[in-house]
């Protein structure tokens, strides 16, 4: 009798410890969100299917769930469209249209055709699934795009349902259905996964006071200041760092060898060339440091960190830190003006600055923890009809408790906003090389 009290007690404290757990730790996931389609069954004909003399002076309404989920339902009239929207109550007993478990209907103000339905299932308005019909002139069927911050993920996926019937489907059925046509993937994500980028991030925010800039210097295997070019002694302010870009970049990545083998990087290794300029209209080896600088620094770097990590040789080849993914089909302009076609990335080039963005939000959902030394290519200040590798940075993307995406951007001692550093830098292209964040950041 004692041996099943002490089982009864013993599984009674494992449910006291784990089920409040399970209970607090909220992970955003695209299949919990709040389900409006019991609203949408019963407001069809009122609402969805109402003419557009109804709907043009009709106030909202909130209206409850048979789960006790609160939902408001509001028209909007312009001269050119329809648009009801129906959005869940917040904790805080508001109203969001675009926050996750939103739901939006188009129609054509003057001819009330459907012309397109889309699901918010994150609390980023600029990640959704737009349901669009097709051209078929009678029934038309539903065709389906994922979009991340103007960039399309899925275009044009046939769905295999009639457009009308769209209007009361849950999120989870659509995402049945396109499962294996949409790569859900790069929208699911466990905020819990990043406490090694943010801890880098804490930890290089501390020290950003006591960099200050000196061009062509950094940091030698000995902690001594020296000119990258020549690795010649430089003098020192006292209690400053002074680097430039590549200077700071080494100095982050020092952080991370240190405490692999007690050892800073050298300087020579990290000019090595990791373009073959023989297929370039480049000759070696002067004008190859010039216009490949940076990303033969922020190349070497990378291939440093796996080898320190693995206590293997490794060079910017066989590394395999360069970001190649294309995860993206076409891009919208900002002004949503019109698709073009997205040239993805381009070999010792990168990526177009304005894919940045949605790239980073793919990238921190597939591999979480992660960090990214980026080379900036340019145009030439003395000669605008060349592109030189010339700027660095490092990009820290990591989703918060809310589920949004967000990227420090650390450049030469300095944090900027990533917004800031996307306008600072127009009609440029980004290289990307990426590194494993570490709890064990020990930075001089």
């Amino acid at each position: 009798m004692m041996k099943k009290n002490s089982k009864a007690i013993l599984l009674i404290f494992a449910i006291c410890i784990f089920v409040p757990f399970s209970l607090t730790a909220k992970v955003p996931d695209v299949l919990s969100i709040p389900d409006s389609s019991e609203i949408r069954k019963n407001t069809l004909e009122s609402w969805l299917l109402a003419p557009k003399s109804e709907l043009t002076a009709k106030e909202s309404q909130n209206l409850i769930t048979s789960y006790g989920q609160v939902f408001q339902i509001k028209s909007e009239v312009t001269e050119s469209e329809i648009i009801i929207s129906i959005a869940p109550r917040k904790e805080d007993y508001t109203f969001d249209y675009t926050a996750a478990g939103s739901w939006r209907l188009v129609k054509n103000a003057e001819t009330e055709t459907m012309k397109e339905v889309r699901f918010f299932f994150l609390n980023d308005p600029n990640i959704y699934i737009k349901l669009l019909p097709d051209k078929q002139p009678d029934r038309p069927k539903v065709r389906a795009d994922l979009i991340i911050y103007n960039s399309y993920v899925a275009r044009n996926i046939p769905v295999g349902l009639q457009f009308e019937d769209i209007l009361t489907l849950s999120f989870s059925e659509l995402y049945e259905l396109t499962y294996d046509v949409i790569p859900w993937d790069y929208v699911k994500f466990d905020p819990r996964k990043y406490g090694n980028n943010q801890y880098m991030i804490s930890e290089i925010r501390k020290n950003l006071p006591r960099f200050e800039y000196l061009q062509d210097t950094c940091y030698d295997e000995n902690k001594n200041p020296v000119t990258i070019s020549t690795n010649e002694r430089r003098s020192k302010t006292p209690g400053k760092l002074g680097v430039d870009e590549s200077g700071f970049t080494k100095w982050i990545a020092d952080g991370i060898t240190y405490n692999l083998n007690e050892h800073y990087l050298r300087v020579e290794p990290l000019k090595r060339h990791t373009v073959n300029v023989q297929n370039t209209m480049y000759e070696p080896p002067e004008i190859d440091l010039q216009v490949f600088a940076s990303l033969n620094w922020t190349r070497n770097l990378a291939a440093a960190l796996i080898s320190a990590a693995t206590d293997k040789d490794f060079d910017a080849i066989t590394a395999g830190t360069d970001v190649l993914i294309e995860p993206f089909s076409s891009v919208t302009s900002n002004d949503n003006s019109g698709v073009r076609k997205n040239v993805g990335y381009i070999k010792n080039t990168g990526y177009d600055i304005s894919m940045l963005k949605s790239l980073f939000f793919v990238l921190a959902s597939t591999e979480p923890d992660m960090f990214y030394f980026g080379a900036i290519k340019t145009r030439d200040e003395k000669f605008p009809e060349q592109w030189v590798f010339s700027h660095e940075a490092v990009f820290f993307p990591y989703f918060d408790k809310s589920g949004i995406c967000q990227i420090a951007v650390f450049e030469c001692g300095v944090e900027t906003d990533f917004d800031t550093f996307i306008q600072n830098n127009p009609d440029t292209f980004v290289h990307l090389v990426r590194a494993k964040a570490t709890d064990n950041f020990m930075p001089y």
